[in-house]
């Protein structure tokens, strides 16, 4: 099983098993965004409170690291590129606005991996140059219970463009998949 994180339009992710992306019963699996996380966090857009995509969502990271305005000015793709430019450089606040997102990426996958226990985790998109940080916040509260099953953790990799194994086709497919579901169900 394969999981597979991005954060280029918003926070997502899919799950691949055998090559196939699952869905789940009711076409929600991966919907890695809207993990409940953030205890008392702010209200989400789906109505939960602390929802993941409140901290790491691409709108708001950019937010935090003062960015918003340039993302108006040319794209968030353009914002997103600059960010990354920031980050690499340590630029302060870039570089906070990453950590803290990447803190709660890791955070929400200390809930997810032990759930789905998959083989690896493909970190792509904007993300995967910074995959990293987010394995480390992942890595820094491991339980030490539980005889070496928990142990077992899965290998962090960062997808590349034009990937052989169609991580970037799995993506879209679940999201289509997912963006269907919610609109029948409105």
């Amino acid at each position: 099983m394969l999981l597979h994180l991005s954060g280029d339009t918003q926070v997502s992710a899919s799950i691949v098993i055998r090559g196939i992306p699952y869905q789940g019963a009711h076409g929600l699996a991966g919907t890695f965004g809207h993990v409940p996380i953030v205890p008392d966090g702010v209200r989400c857009a789906c109505g939960q409170r602390g929802c993941l995509a409140t901290v790491a969502a691409p709108a708001i990271v950019l937010a935090r690291a003062e960015l918003d305005d340039f993302a108006h000015v040319y794209g968030r793709r353009a914002a997103i590129a600059e960010l990354a430019e920031r980050i690499v450089a340590a630029e302060d606040r870039a570089r906070w606005a990453w950590l803290d997102a990447a803190h709660w990426i890791g955070r929400t996958l200390q809930a997810v991996i032990p759930t789905l226990d998959p083989d690896v985790v493909v970190v792509g998109g904007w993300w995967g140059p910074f995959a990293a940080d987010i394995e480390a916040s992942f890595r820094d509260n491991r339980p030490t219970i539980g005889g070496g099953a928990l142990d077992g953790l899965p290998a962090f990799t960062t997808a590349r463009p034009g990937d052989p194994d169609g991580y970037a086709g799995a993506r879209a497919q679940a999201r289509d998949r997912l963006r269907a579901v919610l609109a029948a169900s409105v």
